[in-house]
Protein backbone atom coordinates (compact mmCIF):
# COMPACT_ATOMS: atom_id res chain seq x y z
CA UNK A 1 0.00 0.00 0.00
CA UNK A 2 2.76 2.98 1.26
CA UNK A 3 4.65 1.29 -2.28
CA UNK A 4 1.92 1.70 -4.55
CA UNK A 5 0.86 5.46 -2.55
CA UNK A 6 4.85 6.65 -3.06
CA UNK A 7 4.93 5.36 -7.02
CA UNK A 8 1.57 7.48 -7.48
CA UNK A 9 3.00 10.11 -5.51
CA UNK A 10 6.25 10.24 -7.94
CA UNK A 11 4.61 9.90 -10.95
CA UNK A 12 2.61 13.01 -10.41
CA UNK A 13 5.60 14.72 -9.69
CA UNK A 14 7.03 13.71 -12.42
CA UNK A 15 4.17 15.24 -14.51
CA UNK A 16 4.41 18.63 -12.87
CA UNK A 17 8.08 18.52 -14.17
CA UNK A 18 10.05 20.38 -16.58
CA UNK A 19 8.53 18.00 -19.61
CA UNK A 20 10.35 18.67 -23.24
CA UNK A 21 7.61 16.91 -24.60
CA UNK A 22 5.23 19.86 -23.98
CA UNK A 23 2.28 17.93 -22.09
CA UNK A 24 2.05 19.84 -18.87
CA UNK A 25 0.44 23.15 -18.96
CA UNK A 26 -3.23 24.18 -18.11
CA UNK A 27 -6.64 25.32 -19.88
CA UNK A 28 -8.48 22.50 -21.09
CA UNK A 29 -10.38 23.21 -24.36
CA UNK A 30 -13.84 22.90 -24.56
CA UNK A 31 -15.51 19.81 -23.18
CA UNK A 32 -12.40 18.05 -22.85
CA UNK A 33 -11.22 16.04 -19.30
CA UNK A 34 -7.63 15.76 -17.97
CA UNK A 35 -7.97 12.21 -19.45
CA UNK A 36 -4.90 12.00 -22.16
CA UNK A 37 -3.85 15.64 -22.12
CA UNK A 38 -1.81 15.05 -25.21
CA UNK A 39 -2.62 17.98 -27.41
CA UNK A 40 -5.75 18.71 -25.52
CA UNK A 41 -4.02 21.77 -23.12
CA UNK A 42 -4.80 25.32 -24.40
CA UNK A 43 -1.52 26.56 -22.73
CA UNK A 44 2.11 24.44 -22.81
CA UNK A 45 5.42 24.13 -21.55
CA UNK A 46 6.86 24.28 -24.71
CA UNK A 47 4.87 27.56 -25.52
CA UNK A 48 6.11 29.09 -22.24
CA UNK A 49 9.60 28.11 -23.49
CA UNK A 50 9.24 29.64 -26.60
CA UNK A 51 8.02 32.95 -24.98
CA UNK A 52 10.50 32.85 -22.69
CA UNK A 53 13.24 31.97 -25.04
CA UNK A 54 14.84 29.96 -22.23
CA UNK A 55 14.22 26.11 -20.30
CA UNK A 56 11.78 26.93 -17.65
CA UNK A 57 9.32 25.04 -15.16
CA UNK A 58 5.96 25.41 -14.41
CA UNK A 59 5.45 27.21 -10.91
CA UNK A 60 2.26 26.03 -10.36
CA UNK A 61 -1.10 25.21 -11.56
CA UNK A 62 -4.60 25.44 -10.31
CA UNK A 63 -8.07 24.87 -11.30
CA UNK A 64 -11.45 25.81 -9.37
CA UNK A 65 -15.12 26.22 -10.44
CA UNK A 66 -17.60 27.93 -8.64
CA UNK A 67 -20.42 30.67 -9.09
CA UNK A 68 -20.40 29.62 -12.43
CA UNK A 69 -17.00 30.36 -13.43
CA UNK A 70 -14.71 27.88 -13.97
CA UNK A 71 -10.59 29.29 -13.87
CA UNK A 72 -8.10 27.23 -15.08
CA UNK A 73 -4.49 29.20 -14.35
CA UNK A 74 -0.63 28.64 -14.49
CA UNK A 75 3.05 29.71 -14.24
CA UNK A 76 6.02 28.90 -15.69
CA UNK A 77 9.72 30.34 -14.55
CA UNK A 78 13.02 30.77 -15.96
CA UNK A 79 15.47 28.46 -14.63
CA UNK A 80 18.06 30.18 -14.89
CA UNK A 81 18.64 34.38 -13.86
CA UNK A 82 19.41 35.90 -17.17
CA UNK A 83 22.43 37.69 -17.12
CA UNK A 84 21.96 40.64 -18.95
CA UNK A 85 18.87 42.12 -17.78
CA UNK A 86 19.48 40.55 -13.72
CA UNK A 87 16.09 39.18 -14.06
CA UNK A 88 14.30 35.80 -14.06
CA UNK A 89 11.64 35.69 -16.56
CA UNK A 90 8.23 34.02 -15.70
CA UNK A 91 4.67 33.86 -17.81
CA UNK A 92 1.70 33.41 -16.10
CA UNK A 93 -1.89 31.89 -17.89
CA UNK A 94 -5.25 31.85 -16.75
CA UNK A 95 -8.39 30.88 -18.82
CA UNK A 96 -11.83 31.47 -17.40
CA UNK A 97 -15.24 30.41 -18.90
CA UNK A 98 -18.46 32.07 -17.68
CA UNK A 99 -21.75 30.23 -17.78
CA UNK A 100 -22.61 33.04 -20.14
CA UNK A 101 -21.13 35.50 -22.82
CA UNK A 102 -22.70 38.97 -20.54
CA UNK A 103 -20.46 37.80 -17.49
CA UNK A 104 -17.42 37.61 -20.05
CA UNK A 105 -17.67 40.78 -21.70
CA UNK A 106 -18.65 42.38 -18.13
CA UNK A 107 -15.14 41.20 -16.35
CA UNK A 108 -13.32 41.90 -19.98
CA UNK A 109 -14.35 45.71 -20.06
CA UNK A 110 -13.69 46.08 -16.17
CA UNK A 111 -9.96 44.64 -16.44
CA UNK A 112 -9.77 47.10 -19.88
CA UNK A 113 -11.02 50.03 -18.02
CA UNK A 114 -8.84 49.54 -15.23
CA UNK A 115 -6.01 49.67 -17.78
CA UNK A 116 -7.22 52.35 -20.14
CA UNK A 117 -5.39 55.21 -18.83
CA UNK A 118 -1.82 53.15 -18.73
CA UNK A 119 0.35 54.09 -21.63
CA UNK A 120 1.27 51.12 -23.84
CA UNK A 121 -2.23 49.59 -24.86
CA UNK A 122 -3.27 48.50 -28.12
CA UNK A 123 -6.27 47.16 -29.52
CA UNK A 124 -5.71 43.86 -31.07
CA UNK A 125 -8.32 43.35 -34.23
CA UNK A 126 -8.96 39.86 -35.03
CA UNK A 127 -8.05 37.97 -31.61
CA UNK A 128 -11.39 36.40 -30.65
CA UNK A 129 -14.08 38.76 -30.15
CA UNK A 130 -12.14 41.32 -28.06
CA UNK A 131 -8.63 41.92 -27.45
CA UNK A 132 -5.56 44.12 -26.24
CA UNK A 133 -2.24 44.30 -25.62
CA UNK A 134 -0.26 45.99 -22.92
CA UNK A 135 3.30 46.76 -21.92
CA UNK A 136 5.69 48.68 -20.44
CA UNK A 137 8.00 47.32 -23.30
CA UNK A 138 10.65 46.76 -20.08
CA UNK A 139 8.83 45.25 -17.20
CA UNK A 140 5.68 43.43 -18.61
CA UNK A 141 4.12 42.00 -21.83
CA UNK A 142 0.00 41.52 -21.19
CA UNK A 143 -2.73 40.28 -23.41
CA UNK A 144 -6.73 39.88 -22.62
CA UNK A 145 -8.63 38.20 -25.17
CA UNK A 146 -12.47 37.52 -24.74
CA UNK A 147 -13.63 34.84 -26.94
CA UNK A 148 -17.52 33.77 -26.50
CA UNK A 149 -18.15 33.12 -22.96
CA UNK A 150 -14.28 32.41 -22.28
CA UNK A 151 -11.64 34.87 -21.04
CA UNK A 152 -7.81 34.52 -21.67
CA UNK A 153 -5.24 36.45 -19.41
CA UNK A 154 -1.40 35.73 -20.44
CA UNK A 155 1.88 37.99 -18.77
CA UNK A 156 5.39 37.87 -19.05
CA UNK A 157 6.78 39.37 -15.88
CA UNK A 158 9.94 40.47 -15.77
CA UNK A 159 11.29 40.48 -19.73
CA UNK A 160 14.50 39.29 -20.25
CA UNK A 161 16.88 39.10 -22.92
CA UNK A 162 15.16 36.19 -24.14
CA UNK A 163 12.21 37.46 -23.95
CA UNK A 164 10.03 37.05 -27.31
CA UNK A 165 7.16 39.57 -28.18
CA UNK A 166 6.88 37.71 -31.74
CA UNK A 167 6.13 34.08 -29.83
CA UNK A 168 4.02 36.02 -27.15
CA UNK A 169 1.56 36.99 -29.64
CA UNK A 170 1.69 34.19 -31.95
CA UNK A 171 0.95 32.04 -28.91
CA UNK A 172 -2.05 34.32 -27.81
CA UNK A 173 -3.45 33.88 -31.51
CA UNK A 174 -2.56 29.86 -31.21
CA UNK A 175 -4.62 29.82 -27.39
CA UNK A 176 -6.93 31.80 -29.02
CA UNK A 177 -7.61 29.43 -32.12
CA UNK A 178 -7.83 26.69 -30.17
CA UNK A 179 -10.81 27.89 -27.83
Amino acid sequence: MIYKLLLTSFALFILNCDQPNGNIGCGLRKNETPQDLKDKLLFTHQQAVRILGEPAHMKDSSSQNSGGISRQSCSFFAITMDSISGKTGAIYFMIEEYNDIARAKDTYESIRKSNEGHEGIKTLNGLGDEAYFHSDNSNFYFILVRKREKVIRMKVNKITSHTSLDAFHSVAREITTAM
